[in-house]
């Protein structure tokens, strides 16, 4: 539960942007190990100096997965029967890979029915949707009885959803980079970029003649001989506390960020889904964040509106079925985004953070080619 500096572990992990392989940070690790779980072991609790720490570690896995048997040890001893042959997996738990926010079904009131047949909102969920100019909040149902974990810490949620394009730079400036660190997991590409580079001096290699290889070599022997192992050394130590320097730089900005982002829009442990931009018109990006860390990146999966089922196949009825959600001209793109967190989390301001980020009446009516004409790309360089 703690580690040498006297930190706990898993709130340091959750917060940590030090990349791990792949260029995926500890606390995206930690999260999905988290929400994937049957049964969570919270070891060496008697190395947690307060009640209001032991807190604030359930918070945030309770915030990530209320279903699982939590349990708590010192020296790693309890029962092994409580871990192992539970019969506790199902994979239909996981059929959502935890990316598509879902809502727990509710059963609908003969008035709600009523309110849907007339293209309304279900009166059931009223009470509990924000709705702006731009988009509406979906608060979670008061009606469905909360887990004793929930109780205890207040966990709240909500979903995001919006039926227009995120600016791509509003999007990064104004509500990733501003709150979060972005992570880029394309940055593992300028690996292949430096193979290929030695793969096309490898060919000039290959059409220099005999007499200019030999000469070539002797070079290279004298700038080895050249090059003494001090020199090695003091290079290693130069790239080294280089690195240090970065990631301490990194996780100074991170704190910051997360001060600002606690203040403006209160506890946000987790949030995932999906989201639409111009320049990712016909696929899904599917977005992820975890503590200070955030991730985006192209899904496999496309929007409903581009399978055959919503224009060809089938009845008639098969295919208004089918597009029953569909907005025109665009179909079922949206964003559709879950937020999980504390009791102090903001869900008005991070949806007027979000509205601010859709594209404006001007910049919407320009259509697919004026978006790619006119937008930057969200996943240019930063």
């Amino acid at each position: 539960m703690r580690d040498r500096s006297g930190r706990i572990r898993i709130l340091a992990n959750f917060e940590t942007v030090v990349p791990g392989e792949n260029n995926v940070s500890w606390s995206k690790l930690l999260v999905e190990q988290i929400e994937y779980s049957n049964v969570i072991l919270l070891n060496k609790i008697d190395l947690v100096p307060s009640a209001e720490e032991m807190d604030k570690i359930k918070l945030h896995v309770t915030a990530l997965n209320s279903k699982a048997t939590i349990l708590e040890a010192k020296h790693s001893v309890m029962d092994v029967l409580q871990v192992v042959n539970t019969n506790l997996y199902d994979a239909s738990d996981f059929a959502t890979d935890h990316i598509i926010p879902f809502e727990t079904a509710v059963e609908e009131k003969d008035c709600c029915k009523a309110s849907v047949s007339r293209g309304e909102t279900p009166c059931c969920k009223n009470a509990r949707t924000i709705t702006t100019d731009l988009s509406e909040v979906m608060l979670s149902s008061k009606s469905l009885p909360k887990t004793r974990h929930e109780s205890r810490f207040g966990i709240t949620s909500f979903v995001y959803r919006a039926n227009r394009p995120f600016h791509s730079a509003r999007f990064h400036e104004n509500f990733i980079n501003k709150y979060f660190i972005f992570v880029d997991l394309e940055d593992e590409d300028e690996d292949d970029e430096d193979e290929m580079q030695e793969a096309t001096e490898e060919d000039e290699d290959v059409k220099m003649t005999a007499a200019e290889k030999e000469e070539k070599e002797e070079e290279n022997k004298t700038k080895e001989g050249e090059t003494d192992a001090d020199d090695n050394k003091k290079e290693e130590d130069d790239d080294e506390n280089y690195r240090e320097m970065a990631l301490k730089e990194l996780q100074e900005e991170a704190a910051t960020k997360k001060q600002l982002r606690l203040d403006t829009l209160g506890t946000i442990l987790r949030s995932k889904g999906f989201v639409w931009t111009p320049h990712t018109h016909d696929s899904m990006v599917v977005y992820g964040q975890a503590g200070n860390n955030v991730n985006m990146e192209h899904g496999e999966n496309t929007w409903k509106v581009l399978n055959p089922k919503a224009w060809t196949e089938g009845s008639e009825e098969d295919i208004a079925l089918y597009r029953t959600k569909f907005i025109t001209p665009y179909g079922d793109r949206r964003q559709e985004l879950v937020f999980i967190g504390g009791p102090d989390m903001k869900h008005e301001k991070i949806q007027t953070e979000l509205d601010d980020c859709l594209l404006t009446n001007k910049e919407f009516a320009l259509g697919v080619d004026g978006w790619k004409a006119t937008i930057d790309d969200l996943f240019m360089e930063n």
